[in-house]
């Protein structure tokens, strides 16, 4: 079974934080980026973490780390005091 996330590539570290995760873990992921679909040239800025787990706790781990890190980014941009009101 895989587990599979989409998340927001726009923001800065999230990528290389998944993927240092990842390495942590001794796992490998594929990253899909979504495309336009009338320019197939200019991503969407999101993508699909795709990993080859069937273990419940890990992809609990990956959810909530990736969870955090979109949160964090929101607290830190401002964002997330509109999202609450």
């Amino acid at each position: 079974m895989n587990y599979s996330k989409k998340y927001d590539t726009r923001i800065p570290e999230i990528s290389e934080r998944i993927h240092e995760f990842l390495r942590e873990k001794h796992l490998t992921g594929q990253v899909e980026h979504e495309f336009q679909t009338r320019d197939p040239n200019m991503p969407t800025g999101w993508a699909i973490l795709t990993v080859d787990t069937s273990d419940p706790m890990l992809q609990g781990e990956l959810n909530g780390f990736i969870s955090n890190l979109e949160k964090l980014n929101a607290a830190q941009s401002g964002c997330l005091g509109q999202l609450v009101s």
